[in-house]
């Protein structure tokens, strides 16, 4: 088991190393995605998924364009 990594008297355990590096990270991600944008404009194109998949037909006058690149984009950076 490795312990005090940094310093034999007064090191940190593996665990708090990696607490601090998952909260950074966390912290980054944040930073750079606008999570609530991507969970909605997600959302939006599920349900026009089922919608087509259901055969429903809606009135398309209000039809909001779907940029399909900027989906895919926002899919591809979480990874």
């Amino acid at each position: 088991m490795i312990k005090n990594i940094g310093s034999e008297s007064k090191g940190a355990s593996p665990e708090i190393i990696l607490e601090k590096i998952i909260l950074n990270v966390d912290d980054d991600l944040e930073d750079i995605f606008d999570f609530t944008t991507l969970k909605t404009d997600i959302k939006k194109n599920i349900n026009r998924l089922l919608d087509k998949l259901s055969g429903e037909k809606k009135d398309n006058s209000g039809k909001e364009k779907i940029d399909h690149q900027k989906v895919i984009n926002n899919l591809k950076d979480l990874f």
